[in-house]
């Protein structure tokens, strides 16, 4: 008994004091995680009321080290011989680094000091094995065998470690989020403790974050002043600018005209959205408005989980014709991600243009969708035939392919940037000149899932020979890693990975997940300032999802700028250039919120 309250009581003061550590430089990510660890157990319809926070968690990996260390060690631990210390100590650390780990990508702890974690990986076995040394000593259990003695040890542990635990929850950096189990009370919108301000009006001094990813960063810029921050619901995901109206794109389906009096379209009825349903991307994601036609087309997942895009004709006041809906497109899914989902009128071809996510399936195939951005009019693309079957047609609609999960794409002049937001190690970014598929009519090829931004992708390294990049003249016998397809060419039938070598185009910018400073992962596309004035006279601005940074490239001549920005208590879900405003951007968040910011 004794032994369970030692260990447990001091594994809680170690846990606690090492993860408050590991989050005390971002405590955007630290609420953050908090908040998705809160929509878990509201999916799962947990019991009661939990206050979530930091000690809540070290209380949890608590839990579960004290049996691990009390069956691994404590029942077989000896001090006979070095190799025994050695194998034990070895065991104490491999259980911390199983618990610890794993508590770190179930709860999605991505933003934390890597250096920290480091130092308790390494001390939590010399002081555990130190203290477990201590409670085996002969002369300790000879001493706790008087009761009263015991029972005074217990209780001035618990006092103890009360005393810690009342100072570590009234520690003013304590980020706290209360649970309540939606059957027991009416709401169950998520209650903070403690909220992060959105500041206005103040210049921004945040220290810019190291840089790792393509050589063309020139350096970091600070002074971007929030100027307004307004909630507008749950949960958005997106803004269309049309003749100097704004439309605000709420995931539950409903379109908001330029303020949230103005309802313009409800379709919350026949979507899924992910804030009612709790699962990965769900929801209205984009709409585009025809430049001279009357009508829209608008996107989301629809009640069978397909990816559908509709078609409204507007009435003389510029407002959809409800009984109008025409569904022109339906794409079934598996999942409940990488959808993609943005739709955008192209000057430059004078359609729409769709862009569609691999949906967890392969992107080679040019008789299919997945992975693409299609033309939604348009026939004029001429790909070359990559199919299982060398009877297939490919699409004539396909402007690029081998893409993961695009969001969002934007044209600029004969440019189209197209962000795509990559799996394990980089986030990259692709400039395309429009004028080579006018000359061509092939569609670009991106590379994914045999390229990972730079790098090839992990499960196609060693494909025949064993080597990354050589491809050896004999290939056809692992055709199946490509999921069967071939390239159908010229009356032969060959393997792609030469083709795919040979036609991606590597991104113009790529970004490491994991820097020394800190974990980004999810590119967020945004668009390029036309303002001649501002100091980013055409370069494309666009943002990180989990770093919550924002960036500038220079595509004329290759440079890339980091640009800081102050706090905002959420992920951005979508960056837009603000047509009305000069050097002005606009954030949409994961939360809820639209965040106006000026451009230094």
């Amino acid at each position: 008994m004794v032994f369970y309250i030692s260990i447990f009581l001091s594994n809680l003061i170690f846990n606690n004091v090492l993860i408050n550590a590991l989050f005390n430089r971002n405590e955007e990510a630290l609420k953050q995680t908090l908040l998705y660890l809160k929509e878990d157990l509201d999916r799962i319809s947990f019991p009661g009321t939990v206050n979530i926070n930091l000690f809540f968690i070290a209380f949890l990996l608590s839990v579960l080290i004290t049996p691990l260390l009390k069956i691994f060690i404590f029942n077989n631990f000896s001090i006979d011989d070095p190799l025994s210390i050695l194998k034990d100590t070895l065991k104490i650390f491999f259980i911390y680094c199983g618990s610890i780990f794993s508590f770190l990508y179930l709860f999605r702890f991505y933003n934390f000091s890597r250096g920290i974690l480091l130092l308790g990986l390494a001390f939590f076995p010399i002081i555990f094995y130190l203290l477990i040394l201590f409670l085996n000593l002969k002369f300790f259990k000879n001493f706790l065998e008087n009761r009263f003695i015991n029972a005074s040890f217990v209780i001035l542990l618990f006092i103890t470690v009360g005393i810690f635990s009342i100072q570590s929850l009234r520690s003013e950096n304590n980020e706290n989020v209360e649970y309540t189990n939606a059957a027991d009370t009416v709401e169950t919108n998520i209650i903070t403790t403690t909220t992060i301000e959105i500041e206005t009006g103040k210049s921004s001094d945040v220290q810019c974050l190291e840089w790792a990813g393509t050589d063309n960063f020139v350096e970091c810029v600070s002074g971007t002043t929030i100027i307004n921050a307004e909630q507008w619901s749950n949960s958005l995901n997106n803004i269309v600018f049309f003749k100097e109206d704004m439309y605000v794109i709420d995931v539950s389906g409903k379109v908001f005209k330029n303020n949230t009096d103005s309802l313009y379209l409800d379709l919350s009825e026949q979507i899924f959205d992910r804030v009612e349903w709790g699962k990965g991307e769900l929801g209205l994601f984009s709409m585009a408005f025809h430049p001279t036609d009357n009508y829209f087309l608008i996107s989301y997942v629809n009640t069978d989980n397909n990816l559908e895009v509709a078609r409204y004709t507007l009435d003389e006041n510029e407002n959809p014709i409800i009984q109008s809906k025409d569904i022109i497109y339906q794409l079934a899914s598996s999942g409940h991600m990488h959808y993609g989902g943005n739709i955008i009128w192209s000057e430059f071809f004078e359609d729409f243009i769709l862009s569609i996510g691999d949906n967890f399936v392969e992107t080679f195939d040019t008789t299919t969708t997945r992975g693409k951005l299609l033309f939604v009019n348009k026939k004029i693309s001429e790909p070359d035939l990559i199919s299982e079957d060398k009877l297939g047609v490919a699409r004539n609609d396909i402007l690029a392919f081998g893409l993961r999960n695009p969001w969002k794409t934007y044209e600029y002049k004969n440019f189209l940037f197209v962000p795509d937001i990559q799996q394990y190690t980089q986030e990259e970014l692709n400039v395309v000149d429009l004028n080579e598929f006018n000359k061509s009519k092939k569609p670009y090829l991106f590379g994914w899932p045999y390229f990972e931004a730079t790098l090839v992708h992990e499960p196609f390294k060693n494909i025949c020979d064993g080597t990354k990049n050589k491809v050896p003249d004999t290939c056809d016998k692992d055709k199946s890693i490509f999921f069967g397809t071939l390239l159908h060419k010229d009356g032969k039938s060959e393997n792609i990975e030469k083709y795919i070598i040979d036609n991606s185009i590597p991104p113009k910018v790529a970004y490491d997940h994991n820097s020394p400073d800190i974990y980004r992962a999810a590119i967020i596309g945004g668009g390029v300032i036309k303002d001649r004035n501002s100091r980013f006279f055409e370069h494309y601005i666009y943002a990180d999802y989990i770093s919550n940074e924002l960036f500038a490239y220079d595509f004329i001549n290759d440079e890339l700028r980091i640009i800081t920005l102050e706090p905002i208590g959420g992920e951005i879900t979508s960056l837009i250039i603000h047509e009305l405003k000069e050097n002005t951007i606009l954030l949409t968040t994961r939360n809820g919120f639209i965040i106006e910011v000026l451009l230094p």
